[in-house]
């Protein structure tokens, strides 16, 4: 007789049954063994190991099941199962068994099972499923130039990446509202690169515009290594240090990350004034008059290195 056939699979139904999950997420590990087609008697004492790779383990909540009798009992926290003494299965039929695995590293986790057997065949082949764990989107965010006089621009870089090697993350959405004193300039937008699938809107859902106190950044890929990068025109319209924070991005398949925070810093800008008077209105040919120059700065800075060019008219010398 032929031996058992096996094949092994991850189905996660947090996420639309594929075989993704998260950083310290869960999935369902399922080994399933046929009896061949070409057989003719039923298969007895079915028996089946799986030592883990590194990055998954049974959970706290196994949820085994099993459609194929014998014994199958994990243990929470093993980094192997161990079934035996399944059957009879008949020629053509298969059955499964269950379990609950948790993903304790991140990347794409390869898990090959021992050698399937049965008491009238011995052994037969292994069989091997991929479970891909994500982390969640990482957000760096920079002013440049980081310090600015008041009503100057600088450029808002906005930068996404999937920290997992291999695994870009999707439905990735991100939405950052400036603080007070900070808008969007003209244009707004300076570039994408890298953002597949992304539409830009103002922080409430509505168009994108100079002036708009809020970006969101909606529904698109961040890559890995590569990351999603936006630059945007920013304006900074009140004096003084304006600590930007974005809310935590989310992903489709890779959960939710950290706020990212950057400091523009605006100084105020100096209001230099001239004012020049000899006092009088009227004066003779060939006498003297005495001018007083004042510069004045009402305006709250410091300003230095100050100068002044006076040219006479032609006929003051």
């Amino acid at each position: 007789d032929l031996p058992p056939t096996v094949s092994t699979f991850f189905v996660n139904p947090a996420q639309s049954n594929t075989n993704n999950t998260t950083l310290n997420g869960t999935a369902r590990l399922a080994i399933a063994i046929t009896n061949p087609p070409a057989n003719t008697v039923s298969l007895t004492g079915l028996a089946i190991t799986n030592a883990f790779p590194p990055g998954i383990e049974v959970d706290a909540s196994p949820g085994a099941s099993n459609t194929c009798g014998g014994t199958f009992a994990p243990t929470p926290g093993a980094t192997s199962i161990s079934f035996t003494g399944g059957g009879p299965l008949t020629p053509a039929n298969q059955c499964t068994i269950f379990v609950v695995v948790k993903a304790t590293a991140a990347g794409v986790v390869v898990n090959t099972t021992g050698n399937v057997s049965a008491t009238e065949s011995g052994a037969g082949l292994t069989a091997s499923g991929t479970l891909n764990v994500y982390q969640p989107p990482v957000v760096t965010l920079s002013f440049t130039p980081a310090n600015i006089l008041l009503n100057e621009s600088s450029v808002l870089q906005l930068s996404v990446r999937s920290p997992t090697a291999g695994l870009n993350l999707s439905g990735v959405n991100l939405t950052d509202n400036f603080p007070p004193g900070m808008v969007a300039g003209s244009p707004p937008v300076i570039s994408t690169t890298n953002c597949g699938g992304l539409t830009l809107t103002d922080s409430g859902g509505g168009s994108f515009q100079a002036g708009d106190t809020g970006v969101r950044l909606n529904n698109f890929l961040a890559p890995a290594p590569a990351s999603c990068v936006v630059q945007l025109n920013v304006v900074g319209q009140t004096v003084g240090a304006l600590v930007n924070t974005t809310d935590a991005p989310t992903s489709t398949n890779g959960g939710t990350g950290l706020a990212a925070t950057a400091t523009l810093n605006v100084g105020a800008v100096a209001d230099l004034a001239i004012t020049k008077t000899d006092g009088v209105t009227t004066l003779n040919a060939g006498a003297n008059t005495t001018y007083t120059i004042v510069a004045s700065n009402p305006a709250a800075v410091v300003v230095s290195n100050v100068g002044l060019a006076d040219t006479f008219a032609g006929a003051l010398s």
